[in-house]
């Protein structure tokens, strides 16, 4: 019985075509670690921005590689349930989970007539944030109680909360200097 030989060579686009040198040398390694910090640097600030409806023709793999995150513009009702009971049937939330699945950051952006149908538990426990159509913060609290230190940290924005949350006074007294606007889902 034979052993298995170890692998030769990288794939081509890693190495550049290179073998790898037996025994592997320092400065080989050096460059292989500077490439890597050099394309994540390079991506670090890169954002895809597409629409849900773009999404349906799926995020290629080397998106995920160039990118650091896909932010998507006008979501809709119906994505926004798909994505909060993540039916992987869909190829735009097989993008979105994917891109999660890579390391990316996912941002969405939505109408505020949609914040009171939103699924907000579901949503909330996602690695996703959101804001509406002129860049101001959504936060998800389904807590079944918010109090001043859920809302002490957040400025001009949405505050999105369950029908049956109950707020303390002093939450309520802190959203109108913070420029925070309360929605209860419907």
């Amino acid at each position: 019985m034979t052993q298995p030989q170890p692998c030769a060579t990288l794939p081509e686009s890693i190495s550049g075509g290179e073998h790898l040198p037996s025994p592997l040398s320092a400065s080989w390694v050096t460059r292989v670690v500077a490439e890597v910090i050099a394309r994540l640097t390079a991506r670090e600030n890169k954002v895809f921005t597409t629409s849900p409806q773009q999404l349906v023709q799926c995020l290629a793999p080397a998106d995920f590689t160039r990118y650091a995150e896909v932010h998507i513009r006008q979501a809709d009702n119906h994505f926004l349930a798909q994505l909060a009971g993540q039916s992987g049937g869909s190829p735009a939330i097989q993008s979105v989970l994917g891109a999660l699945a890579w390391g990316l950051r996912v941002h969405i952006s939505l109408h505020p007539q949609l914040l009171p149908s939103l699924p907000v538990k579901a949503l909330a426990r996602m690695p996703v944030t959101f804001s509406d159509l002129e860049g101001h913060a959504i936060w998800l609290l389904p807590q079944a109680l918010v109090s001043y230190r859920d809302i002490a940290t957040k400025k001009q924005g949405w505050v999105v909360v369950s029908r049956q949350t109950h707020i303390t006074p002093l939450a309520k007294e802190t959203l109108a200097p913070h420029q925070l606007q309360l929605i209860r889902q419907e």
